[in-house]
């Protein structure tokens, strides 16, 4: 009963509270954003300019041409040179579920029978099949991290969010020096919030301009991305693109320990 009374004699206790509680939170908030801004950036640029991915595409894009031209044999539909087929991530998913066509002697070294267990003997047997394998290793979890990360435009409207309460932090803090004011001036409880509270908006200010060309320039990353391997389709997310590469890269990733350890078992190593 008596703290509810000492708060009823403050003036706007509600706004202070806000105001405070905002200044005590806003770093993790601002550092949560951010955390997703630079996952999306990075795993973006990273898809974007890895040579190793853009080999491994080439023999994807290989069999995905082998597929297509199976199924157009049986259904009718099916154009080659459409959207989808020059899409080079359209067939990443099937290949860990598609049972591939091959004799015993093929399947020497397979720890399964799906093209992607094909596809990661494939690469093996190739030059430079380290870099593509330290890839796949080393990407899955980034790529599925940045997929589930807010878009750049979903942080753009948290930061608009917290720049509005910011400005009310603000327009407290010009209340507490009126009342500080009326009350005679000099150094106050008023006062001292007062200024306590224009310090931090002026440095969450500067934080979320930041934020805003952060997100801008995840926005640009992400936008090559959707572009990087072909036309995607519509309706395709930065997202999308992300979450097929990360479960593309730790099925992969899989399909080659299941292969070594399918030809331990058989002497080979």
């Amino acid at each position: 009963d008596r703290f509810v009374h000492e708060m009823a004699r403050v003036h706007r206790a509600d706004a202070k509270l806000d105001a405070i509680i905002l200044r005590e939170t806003f770093a993790d908030r601002a550092d949560d954003l951010e955390t997703a801004l630079v996952l999306v950036k990075d795993a973006s640029e990273r898809a974007c300019r890895s040579d190793a991915l853009g080999r491994l595409l080439d023999i994807v894009v290989a069999l995905s041409a082998i597929l297509e031209k199976e199924e157009t044999g049986k259904a009718a539909g099916g154009k080659p040179g459409d959207a989808r087929s020059r899409y080079k991530l359209a067939s990443l998913a099937r290949l860990a579920t598609v049972p591939a066509k091959s004799s015993a002697g093929d399947r020497t070294g397979l720890g399964g029978d799906t093209l992607l267990h094909h596809l990661s003997k494939t690469v093996e047997a190739k030059a430079g099949a380290g870099d593509v394998l330290r890839w796949a290793e080393s990407s899955g979890e980034g790529f599925r991290k940045a997929s589930a990360a807010s878009a750049p435009a979903e942080v753009r409207e948290r930061v608009a969010e917290l720049r509005r309460a910011v400005r009310d932090v603000e327009a407290e803090a010009a209340a507490c020096e009126r009342d500080s004011q009326r009350n005679g001036g000099g150094e106050d409880v008023n006062s001292r919030l007062a200024a306590s509270l224009r310090a931090f908006a002026a440095e969450a200010l500067v934080r979320l301009d930041v934020l805003w060309a952060t997100s801008e320039a995840a926005d640009e990353s992400a936008a090559r991305l959707l572009v990087a391997f072909g036309p995607a389709p519509k309706g395709t997310a930065p997202g999308d693109v992300l979450r097929t590469l990360g479960e593309f890269a730790e099925a992969f990733e899989r399909a080659t320990a299941e292969n070594r350890r399918a030809r331990m078992e058989r002497g080979k190593e």
